[in-house]
């Protein structure tokens, strides 16, 4: 079930163990190679100190590497599983969708499926589960980092959670989601406009609804 998901979740965080690792490694070779000759009685105090950060580096180093192979992005989706009424049938569907859903594989931290039920997006270590009759707004904004342009897809539930992916160089991906959503769910709220955030902020989904209603018909709320 769910191929590869385990292994996406535990890339970024093997690869930050090994290199917190190494950086201890070196730390420790360097205390070797700068104090085996001395006189202790005399750099006992120096020694202590770039020891002790050496080896709360190293532990931390450690620690977040046992984290990352105990990490997986399949305990998210039992997790969401077991909340539901029948938790093996709905882990049978959010395999369905995973291995036969619309793929985003070749986004730089980001795996994205969906079909015409449900979103799964993972990140990292993390796995999101988005039903699509629990949206109520999603839309697309552009943000530029360190002169690399991303597109975030922002998704409001009705709950009034907000689900933000960054997806580098990917503004088709995020139109081509936005459509499948709108196909599939006409109802849900498409588009940004800075006055739609700020009733969003001030009066939460509710408000949004109202002012939402109310343009559609013609009524300007100011």
């Amino acid at each position: 079930m769910f191929e590869g998901i385990k292994q996406k979740g535990n890339n970024i965080a093997v690869r930050q163990s090994i290199g917190a690792l190494f950086c201890a490694f070196i730390s420790w070779i360097w205390i070797f190679l700068n104090f085996a000759g001395y006189d202790p009685d005399k750099n006992v105090q120096r020694i202590l100190i770039v020891s002790v950060v050496c080896t709360v580096v190293a532990v931390t180093a450690i620690v977040h590497l046992v984290r990352a192979v105990k990490a997986n992005p399949l305990n998210d989706i039992e997790k969401f599983c077991k909340a539901t009424s029948n938790p093996e049938a709905m882990m049978t569907r959010l395999n369905k969708t995973w291995n036969e859903g619309i793929r985003f594989n070749n986004l730089r931290f980001t795996i994205l499926r969906m079909d015409s039920e449900y979103i799964i997006c993972v990140v990292g270590r993390k796995a999101n589960i988005i039903p699509l009759s629990d949206v109520f707004w999603a839309y697309k904004l552009t943000t530029i980092t360190n002169g690399v342009t991303y597109g975030i897809l922002r998704i409001i539930l009705n709950n009034g959670e907000r689900k933000s992916f960054k997806l580098e160089h990917r503004q088709a991906d995020i139109d081509a989601v936005l459509t499948h959503i709108s196909k599939n769910y006409p109802n849900v709220l498409m588009g940004y406009t800075d006055k739609m955030e700020l009733v969003y902020r001030k009066d939460g989904v509710s408000g949004l609804k109202e002012y939402t209603l109310a343009m559609r018909s013609g009524i300007d709320l100011g």
